[in-house]
């Protein structure tokens, strides 16, 4: 069972924020330093991975990813953001395997059967 970090959460919130304002630079760097204090937290790694895919960039996006999987493989927004991220890069091969993980652990998730 994870242990509810509340500064953590606090820190995530406000760099939702910031990303619906449209600050995603300071959403970014938020995020970035909340995953270096604490990186076994698989959400801020996601959070951190979809801001860098607003950023097109790409190989960060997967870097993050792989991360979070690692800490949750059954995290089904980290499989498909690694997908897009690698298929924006070309690896269409790999995002399909991707795709196929998250499906397959989430089937009826609106967000990944999009």
């Amino acid at each position: 069972m994870k242990k509810h970090n509340p500064l953590a959460q606090k820190k995530k919130q406000k760099a939702a924020l910031a990303l619906k304002k449209g600050r995603l630079d300071e959403a970014a760097r938020i995020l970035q330093k909340l995953c270096k204090e604490n990186g076994r937290d698989p959400e801020a790694w996601v959070m951190l991975a979809s801001v860098h895919g607003q950023q097109g960039q790409f190989a960060a996006v997967a870097e993050c990813c792989r991360r979070a999987i690692a800490l949750q493989d059954d995290h089904p927004q980290a499989h498909s953001l690694l997908g897009n991220a690698l298929a924006a890069m070309g690896r269409h091969e790999e995002a399909l395997d991707c795709y196929r993980k998250a499906l397959a652990r989430h089937p009826n998730d609106p967000g990944i059967l999009h």
